[in-house]
């Protein structure tokens, strides 16, 4: 859905009630105004956030495997890790998965963080970019998921 939206946005399309509707069900929004402009937050915040951490991997990947092959990995584990999919394509190297660089601080933590960041969810994350570090702001579930995501890391 938040593809389709994208599309229609760039082809300067108008989104019906209907398909507002469609979208902050699907998303999870609670409100049917604001979620044309959310989407539009999502796709750029998700492109930042996926931008940095493929940056971050491309500083370890291509040193070891060529410009070409390490950007590409980067990129690949970078979405895979946002998007929590768990994918790999470092098995070509001895079925290792990440393996190799599990003494490696700055995948570690990059791989990490997009796979919180991507975790918490869009909605948490907007949260997030419009109140700030103002944790009284935010909406119940912004503060339920932020609370038990770091329980569960604490304790993990």
């Amino acid at each position: 859905m938040t593809l389709i939206t994208t599309f229609s946005i760039f082809l300067n399309r108008k989104i019906g009630l209907h398909e507002r509707q469609l979208l902050a069900q699907s998303i999870g929004f609670f409100q049917l105004g604001g979620v044309v402009s959310l989407i539009k937050r999502i796709v750029i915040v998700s492109m930042i956030i996926e931008t940095t951490g493929m940056i971050l991997l491309a500083f370890r990947f291509c040193p070891q495997m060529g410009i070409g092959q390490g950007l590409w990995d980067a990129v690949f584990h970078s979405v895979s890790a946002f998007c929590s999919a768990g994918f790999s394509l470092m098995g070509q190297y001895n079925f290792s998965s990440l393996m190799n660089y599990a003494t490696d601080i700055t995948v570690n933590f990059t791989i990490i963080l997009l796979i919180v960041t991507g975790g918490i969810g869009f909605v948490v994350l907007d949260d997030i970019i419009i109140h700030k570090f103002r944790f009284r702001r935010y909406t119940l579930h912004s503060k339920l998921v932020l609370s038990v995501s770091a329980i569960l890391i604490l304790i993990g």
